[in-house]
């Protein structure tokens, strides 16, 4: 079960979780196959919603949600800090064909909180 604590994090699309923004850009002509790639990268959330300080070494990673806007369900993807050494901020995300797709981010630290999910950034692929 999923514990929610709320975050103050921003993304631009970058995404923004009060203190995440996301990013995202379109790496898909540098393939040649149906699959899309598109970027997505955010700042470092530094407070909780409550205003507390949220320091680096308390996260223990990012869940990324994503979907093709004329689907009904999410995928997602959880990044793990300690599978990149500590500090996050970017990462690709597969995806298949154009359209349009919705990306949101979600921050988590060691004992488990998380954060709501950032504002969504739409990204449309030819």
């Amino acid at each position: 079960m999923k514990v929610v604590f709320p975050f103050t994090t921003t993304f631009f699309f970058s995404l923004i979780l009060s203190g995440c923004q996301l990013e995202a850009s379109d790496h898909s002509k540098l393939f040649a196959d149906p699959a899309r790639l598109v970027r997505i990268s955010w700042d470092t959330p530094e407070r909780r919603e409550n205003g507390e300080s949220l320091y680096a070494y308390e996260i223990e990673g990012y869940e990324i949600k994503y979907r093709k806007m004329t689907d009904q369900h999410y995928q997602y993807r959880t990044l793990w800090a300690s599978d990149y050494d500590g500090l996050i901020e970017e990462t690709a995300v597969s995806v298949a064909g154009g359209g349009s797709y919705e990306f949101a981010v979600a921050v988590f630290d060691g004992d488990g909180l998380y954060s709501q999910y950032s504002d969504a950034v739409i990204v449309t692929l030819d």
